[in-house]
């Protein structure tokens, strides 16, 4: 039962696309254009992370515990491994679980990218399990 177990959601990751560079991206740490390439560990750093967004997602379903989103993240990692941008392609119309979702996926650091800056997308569910 949802009210029961305010954190009964699932967050769906797919597997992180590690195909070729974006050209985009917003700070020094990702100079532009980001040309670099996902090796493994950047892979699973990446999914990572954005299974840590699974605490943001509970949080959600405390406040509509049938909250559920389907989006594209977006983050740019760094030639030094952090997170120096995040977001989705189109906000869930949820401002705080927005925020929260940005908040840890910039808070994150993994493994230096080889040969620069890249950017990854990457869709996730988050769904209320039944």
């Amino acid at each position: 039962d949802a009210r029961a177990w305010p954190d009964a959601g699932t967050v769906a990751v797919a597997p992180v696309d590690a195909s070729a560079p974006t050209t985009s991206s917003a700070s020094s740490a990702c100079a532009a254009p980001c040309t670099g390439t996902l090796g493994g560990a950047v892979v699973t750093a990446v999914s990572d992370a954005i299974r840590r967004t699974r605490r943001c997602y509970d949080l959600e379903l405390t406040r509509a515990l049938t909250f559920e989103a389907h989006v594209r993240i977006q983050l740019t990692v760094g030639r030094d491994g952090s997170v120096c941008g995040a977001g989705f392609e189109r906000p869930t119309g949820r401002p705080a679980f927005d925020a929260c979702v940005k908040t840890v996926l910039e808070a994150t650091h993994v493994p230096p990218p080889t040969g620069g800056c890249v950017e990854v997308q990457n869709v996730v569910h988050f769904v209320p399990q039944p």
